[in-house]
């Protein structure tokens, strides 16, 4: 009897592939049969590694064009310089060190290692914050949702949901060389070029349709990963989640201007 069971979990068991395909088409069903087996290592781990392989590459072509290589190194001049300000304001340095350690910083941007160590800061700190987001919504989802999981389960409904976010890095990446413009994401925000500091243009970069995508089937990974019968309370999670982590963001970016969480 024990075999045959084993052989009905085998028979029902999806392949990673298959689970791709309906996460798309079918993200209910899809989830709601990972959720009878347990959560595997390759469901989380191959999309986080292929999303952050993505922002890499998407890097590397970007730094070819001459336009969107500049705008990348006006960003991180700017970045740079408030920085060095505020430490000139605090008088931990003169206005003489601070040129000069600007120019330093500036030299060091077009020298390969930086941006080879760029690109492992990029894998490294991408990792770092992937394992932090999943225990978080594993927080609120195991003691506030009382749902039934383990910390496997969330990185995987983490992990598999990545795959719509190399969808949107691959099409904001196309925009870019498209508009000649570089933009992180598909908000009405980027696509308008509105001031992301204002309170207009900060709503506006939550207008993001690929973003709102995958939270709605992030919320179902959860709900159907964590056996909930109700999907609504996981909305409400991973929505008020965002909602909640972008007033604090936007307030923040006022209190300490050079932290920048809209780019």
């Amino acid at each position: 009897m024990e075999n045959f069971d084993q052989e009905i979990q085998e028979e029902t068991e999806l392949g990673h592939s298959d689970k791709i395909i309906g996460l798309f088409s079918e993200p209910n069903k899809t989830f709601e049969r990972m959720s009878q087996s347990a959560p595997k290592t390759l469901d989380w781990l191959l999309p986080i590694t292929l999303l952050l392989f993505i922002v890499v590459l998407s890097r590397v072509l970007i730094v070819q064009n001459p336009d969107l290589a500049y705008q990348i190194k006006q960003q991180q001049k700017e970045s740079m310089e408030k920085t060095l300000n505020t430490q000139v304001e605090k008088k931990q340095i003169t206005s003489e060190q601070k040129e000069e350690k600007l120019n330093q910083g500036l030299d060091s941007m077009n020298k390969p290692i930086f941006q080879f160590l760029g690109y492992i800061g990029i894998i490294i700190g991408g990792f770092i914050v992937f394992f932090i987001i999943s225990g978080v919504y594993f927080l609120f989802t195991k003691f506030a949702l009382k749902g039934e999981g383990t910390y496997v389960a969330a990185l995987v409904a983490n992990g598999m949901t990545s795959y719509i976010g190399i969808i949107q890095i691959i099409v904001a990446t196309i925009i870019s060389f498209i508009l000649g413009r570089l933009i992180h994401d598909v908000s009405l925000a980027s696509l308008m070029n509105s001031d992301k500091t204002t309170i207009v243009g900060y709503v506006l970069s939550k207008l993001d349709i690929i973003l709102i995508w995958s939270f709605i089937i992030l919320s179902i990974a959860y709900s159907k990963l964590f056996k909930s019968q109700s999907i609504g309370k996981y909305y409400g999670m991973v929505f008020g989640i965002w909602i909640v982590w972008s007033i604090f963001s936007f307030w923040l970016a006022q209190v300490v201007p050079w932290l920048n969480f809209s780019r």
